[in-house]
């Protein structure tokens, strides 16, 4: 398919990005990993050169990242070596990194949430019952308007994916599972690189509505 057919048939994300999540509305989430397989989507051009460069100044440590070179489709080797990676980061979580007192206030007047549910985060940190994680997205593939849910333990918070780094403050889940759910997709599946701590996962496409869980300590 060409790009242009598929501009043509691609959802309006703009529309579908701009729907806000509050929170203590999701299900509670389950096991970590994939809910179902991604199947039947279009391959992505890799252009993530500006999104590693960024997470080079970062100095996060970036685990089979597809780079740079050009229009190609990723193999089923390159997708079958993403969900190994997955599996095999997942035996013990991810490290988190917490956000800092000093960066609390920032932090919360950045989430893209209705006040009363960005009032209802600030007032459970504030309590102690809730610590502010950073977790860091972006997508490894084309930015073609693709936007994701994350969703940590009753905070849900929608997101859009760029090739540059796009860092966001959620609740350390209780469950230990932080759950990343397709919202939109601009064309070959909602791609995206998970960063947290200082470990970059990329993640095999996902279709709209299907989740991966990715276990977070």
């Amino acid at each position: 398919m060409s790009r242009a057919e598929q501009s043509a048939a691609a959802p309006d994300v703009a529309a579908q990005a701009a729907r806000s999540v509050g929170g203590g509305s999701i299900a509670a989430p389950g096991a970590a990993g994939e809910t179902a397989p991604p199947g039947g989507m279009r391959g992505k051009v890799v252009a993530a050169a500006s999104g590693l460069a960024s997470l080079a100044a970062l100095g996060v440590v970036t685990v089979g990242l597809l780079a740079g070179g050009g229009d190609r489709t990723p193999d089923q080797a390159e997708l079958a070596a993403m969900r190994q990676t997955l599996v095999a980061l997942q035996t013990e979580g991810l490290a988190v990194t917490p956000v800092a007192a000093e960066e609390r206030d920032a932090a919360l007047a950045a989430m893209a949430l209705p006040e009363q549910d960005r009032d209802r985060v600030a007032a459970s940190v504030a309590s102690g019952a809730t610590a502010l994680v950073w977790v860091t997205l972006w997508d490894n593939f084309d930015e073609d308007g693709d936007v994701v849910r994350i969703e940590s333990d009753w905070m849900s918070i929608n997101v859009p994916i760029l090739n540059a780094v796009t860092r966001v403050a959620v609740p350390q889940p209780a469950s230990g599972v932080i759950n990343l759910r397709g919202v939109a997709d601009g064309g070959g599946g909602v791609t995206l690189a998970f960063i947290v701590g200082e470990t970059s996962l990329p993640l095999p496409p996902m279709g709209v509505g299907q989740a991966i869980g990715i276990k977070v300590r």
